[in-house]
């Protein structure tokens, strides 16, 4: 499946997205009323003035809910898709970056409302939520939970505008009267899972590597049954964990362990030098090297030290990353569909940094692998003397379609490793379909298909030794090569008897 690499094509798929995902943008005039605000980096808290009155010049903090000062807001709209956010019980006053400063930390507080644009705040995100609140004088900016404290009197205060991060989410909770845009849901109702940090150090595939990792147990996982594995490539993303919950608990993905896992690194050999960053080596090489770290070392050590049942069958494992992370991920897969078999790619490099550059023609010409894949590359993507990302994904997207690989694949407007977090849902929901109806190998290319024997798999016929060499066929189907350091020749005959 392809989508053309043009602007039409991009806004025609996000268009499509959103009405079938119900994650458009929420209606700038969708708001009005009454409504209690939650941050999302301390959900059992809401924003209000802490023990401060309510007057102008108050610090804006977080409360306990039952803390009555300020810890309902009017919602008002201001016409031109932003907001006037009041307390209620002071609707002269309204939430504003203290003096219309539109720099990091500047604090948030109250104000007598003037229209002023630091008076105005866009609400941002999708109808599902979580929400960035963002003042109109400042766009790269966003109302910040100051230090993620999580404690009552935590102040607030403009941090740079990052939606994946926990600390700039906002949830909006109605009060009686309310209005909401459509589609809206309140996202700390669905179930939250836990976070758990590591540090790796016991690779012998990279010996002397450390790494650190993230996992991520969703609160569905009863450890009856092997949870479904996901491995993501370059360490943890906040907006992912998010999305991961809403997609399990929606039933959309199954229930998913998730191993957020960074590229190793070797530290400094003397005091006084630097360490040294093992990632291309690690992503970047074709071969089983990666693949092996993480079926063999890294997934066994986290079931063992977190007590965890992990399914180790490919058809429960995806493997994500993008960029280098990305051609890891489909190397992982290609070398092992036994221990990954869906993919999503963003940007992968399949470029001449080591060897990645011959995966278009390998997918041609070898037997297709069982594998499900989501693949997406930029329209501006990188360009270096490695190659052309765009250009090469291209070339992926051409092959898997050769070779009958069931995949899709989407040429996104913008640059390195656009559009990750918005194509995520859809990456997920298009591997995960018909799970657990495992992923199943495409047709093969034309030329693949004359030598193989279908659907029947492949089964050991003869044991030639260790020193087999030169294989070539007969006429008539016999197999013969050289053994023997090239000093006899043997034949495997039609019986599967081997003769010298």
């Amino acid at each position: 499946m392809r989508t053309l690499p043009t602007t039409q094509a991009f806004v025609l798929l996000l268009l499509s997205c959103c009405a079938r995902s119900g994650a458009a943008e929420a209606h700038a005039e969708g708001w009005d009323g009454l409504f209690t605000i939650v941050p999302m980096s301390a959900p059992l808290l809401v924003l209000g003035t802490g023990d401060e009155a309510l007057a102008a010049g108050a610090r804006v903090a977080l409360a306990a809910p039952a803390n009555p000062t300020a810890r309902q807001w009017r919602v008002t709209a201001n016409g031109d898709g932003t907001y006037a956010i009041s307390p209620a019980a002071a609707q002269t006053l309204v939430l504003a970056a203290a003096a219309g400063g539109p720099a990091n930390a500047t604090p948030v507080v109250l104000e007598t409302a003037a229209g002023k644009p630091w008076q105005a705040w866009a609400i941002s995100g999708p109808a599902g939520g979580p929400w960035t609140l963002v003042p109109k004088h400042a766009p790269g900016k966003g109302l910040d939970d100051f230090s993620g404290a999580d404690q009552p009197g935590a102040r607030q205060d403009l941090w740079e505008l990052n939606p994946g991060d926990e600390h700039l989410q906002w949830v909006l909770r109605p009060l009686a009267g309310a209005t909401v845009p459509a589609g809206y849901a309140d996202p700390l109702s669905v179930a939250r899972g836990q976070l758990k940090e590591f540090t790796f150090t016991a690779s012998k595939v990279f010996p002397g590597t450390r790494r650190s990792g993230t996992l991520f147990i969703p609160a569905q996982y009863d450890g009856t049954a092997p949870a479904c594995v996901y491995v993501r490539q370059d360490g943890y993303n906040a907006r992912e964990k998010s999305m991961l919950e809403a997609l399990i608990a929606a039933k959309e993905m199954p229930v998913t362990i998730a191993v957020f896992i960074g590229s190793g690194e070797l530290p400094a050999p003397l005091p006084g030098t630097i360490g040294r960053r093992n990632r291309c080596f690690e992503y970047d090489g074709v071969g089983d090297a990666y693949a092996r770290f993480l079926v063999d070392e890294l997934l066994p050590w986290v079931a063992h030290t977190y007590a965890l049942k992990l399914s180790e069958r490919g058809n429960d494992r995806c493997i994500a990353g993008g960029s280098s992370g990305g051609i890891a991920a489909f190397n992982a897969a290609w070398e092992r569909p036994d221990a990954f078999s869906r993919v999503y790619a963003n940007s992968g490099s399949f470029v001449a940094f080591r060897g990645g550059h011959e995966f278009p023609t390998l997918i041609r010409k070898c037997e297709a692998r069982p594998l499900r894949a989501y693949l997406t590359t930029g329209t501006h993507d990188m360009e270096n003397c490695a190659g052309d990302w765009f250009l090469l994904d291209q070339e992926m997207d051409k092959a898997l379609r050769f070779s009958g690989y069931d995949y899709a694949f989407h040429a996104l407007e913008g640059g390195h490793v656009a559009g990750w977090n918005e194509h995520f849902p859809d990456a997920m929901r298009f591997i995960w379909k018909d799970w657990p109806a495992p992923a199943k190998a495409g047709t093969s290319a034309p030329r693949v298909r004359d030598v193989i024997a279908g659907e029947t798999g492949w089964e050991p016929v003869a044991f030639a030794g260790a020193d087999a060499r030169a294989p070539t066929c007969g006429p008539t189907g016999e197999v013969f090569f050289l053994c023997d350091g090239g000093r006899s020749v043997r034949c495997i005959g039609l019986d599967g008897r081997i003769a010298t």
